[in-house]
């Protein structure tokens, strides 16, 4: 009889500590979920708490990844927490006075601020997190951002003091490359929505991929000016870096990001780049007074032969019998034009949209490499087509189309840029047309 009344005690006892153990676990899990937070200053200091422990998670751990999902829900019911203009702008201020784990932007007319972070979630179709606190009728309401990994950095107020501002939210995130990002946003209705004013209707503004990895990612962020109000997109074009402006600009009560306008006093047509010479050079091009066996003379005795072809071609450049410049490629090309000190080469396929090379004859070196469907030379302007969709173009019932293009129709914007500067400037004509999509500057193959 009395083993029996010492092993119920037993028992109860070891019964009692795991329960107690289990107990306090959970309410672990659950200590760090405030209800209330009186100032911002006291929601920096718990997120500076929370962060520091999503980062010391093992990622080897069989229990990581309900771990992170732990941790990232406290973080974001925290930062829920903001309902308050008040809040909001205190956060704000407390953010920029330390040092965090995690990023917080604000608008400078303090309707919305931005938190992006790292959630350490592998599964997840992006581990960057955007959780966006925008003020509506005096409350602030919490959203989540979506789309690819992006690490917001700036927001532009543009048309402050108008009902209906528009937000330009700024990031860089990284895929294969590093690329930078423009989101527009507006409050409306008491929703945050994606507003279409970036040219081509478009609520997104991407910079170019350095695929060759020549250019510093500070060189690929958007040059933004004006408060937010004049943007330079950078382009690679090869060994350089060109710019697209825009403009934010209103009218009939819109207001939009608009390409700038570089006037063109006549009318383009696809005609104008069909070549209208024996060399299939781009028009505008100044012509050699010879072309024998593949060597071309210009008049400034400067004399250019193929020295070989392949995979790749040699161009071979003298000038008054001095020593040769030799000029390499890495895919076949041919000589497409020339202005002043400046060679145009073309890619050598039948590609609708191949590479324009120039050539900086007295600095001997590539003075940029572009995609181009097709060119032609005015002074120091080149002029390019662009394919472009015809749902953008809101006076296409205009644009009279050749009807021997109805296979390979397609509708350009017609770009003006002054091909020697070193960074060079494109700036839309205004000027759309419809052509044919097969490349009409491509320089006879058999040449």
């Amino acid at each position: 009889m009395k083993s029996k009344r010492i092993i119920f005690p037993v028992f109860f006892i070891v019964f009692l500590l795991i329960w107690r153990c289990g107990g306090s676990n959970l309410s672990g899990k659950n200590q760090d979920f405030p209800t209330y937070f009186e100032h911002g200053r006291d929601i920096v200091y718990h997120l500076d708490h929370l962060f520091p422990k999503l980062a010391a998670l093992d990622s080897m751990d069989f229990d990581f990844g309900e771990s992170t999902s732990l941790v990232n829900e406290q973080i974001r019911k925290t930062m829920e927490r903001i309902r308050t203009p008040k809040l909001l702008e205190e956060v704000a201020a407390s953010y920029v006075a330390g040092r965090h784990l995690f990023h917080f932007t604000y608008s400078e007319d303090g309707k919305i601020g931005v938190f992006s972070w790292d959630s350490r979630m592998l599964l997840a179709d992006t581990s960057i997190k955007n959780l966006a606190l925008y003020t509506t009728y005096d409350k602030v309401i919490p959203t989540s951002l979506y789309g690819s990994s992006i690490i917001y950095d700036q927001i532009y107020s543009l048309g402050r003091g108008k009902p209906t501002p528009v937000y330009a939210f700024r990031g860089k995130g990284r895929q294969h490359n590093s690329f930078y990002r423009m989101d527009a946003y507006v409050i409306q209705n008491g929703s945050l929505d994606l507003a279409p004013i970036f040219p081509d209707r478009k609520s997104s503004l991407f910079s170019d991929l350095d695929e060759g990895n020549i250019h510093s990612e500070a060189e690929l962020d958007f040059n933004i000016e004006m408060d937010g109000t004049l943007i330079l997109k950078p382009e690679v074009w090869g060994p350089t870096l060109a710019y697209r402006p825009m403009q934010w600009e209103k009218s009939d009560g819109d207001a939009n990001f608009s390409e700038t306008l570089w006037p063109l006093s006549r009318d383009i047509s696809n005609e104008d780049f069909d070549p209208s010479n024996p060399y299939g050079f781009l028009n505008g091009s100044e012509m050699p007074i010879s072309n024998e066996d593949g060597s071309f003379v210009f008049s400034n005795e400067l004399t250019i032969d193929v020295m070989g072809r392949g995979n790749g071609t040699l161009y071979s450049i003298s000038i008054h019998n001095t020593d040769a410049i030799k000029i390499s490629f890495d895919e076949p090309v041919v000589l497409a034009g020339k202005k002043n000190d400046f060679l145009f080469f073309l890619a050598r396929d039948n590609s609708s949209n191949g590479n324009l090379y120039l050539y900086d004859l007295n600095k001997q070196k590539m003075r940029w490499v572009k995609r181009m469907s097709k060119a032609l030379i005015l002074e120091n302007t080149l002029l390019f087509a662009e394919l472009t969709d015809k749902f953008l173009i809101p006076n296409i019932d205009e644009i009279e189309c050749d009807p021997a293009h109805v296979l390979d129709r397609g509708f350009f914007k017609v770009y003006a840029v002054d091909y020697d500067n070193l960074n060079p400037i494109v700036e839309y004509t205004d000027q759309t047309f419809c052509g044919s999509k097969k490349n009409s500057r491509l320089v006879d193959l058999i040449r």
